[in-house]
């Protein structure tokens, strides 16, 4: 529960944004560019970033780590940083 609020949280600070930013000229000028209304396209920026979201809470809730670490070792020659299963340094 407490991830969900969270996301609402986070949600409710993005939309605010969002409406704030479609009332700006320039980002009015982007959309038309674009071919969308400000509101359509802060819509739209909105609807991605709740999807998000929600994405990545059911990957937490299910256990899944939403980025990965990379392990990292140095060269012994010349002391660069590798991708742990190298075999041979590229520098």
């Amino acid at each position: 529960m407490r991830m969900t609020g969270t996301i609402v949280a986070a949600g409710a600070a993005a939309g605010g944004l969002l409406a704030m930013a479609a009332s700006q000229p320039w980002f009015q000028e982007r959309c038309a560019q674009a071919g969308l209304s400000a509101e359509a396209a802060a819509a739209l920026v909105g609807g991605v970033a709740l999807l998000a979201g929600a994405v990545a809470a059911r990957q937490r809730k299910s256990g899944g780590r939403p980025f990965t670490r990379v392990e990292l070792a140095e060269c012994d020659s010349c002391g660069q940083p590798l991708m742990a299963d190298w075999r041979m340094c590229p520098y």
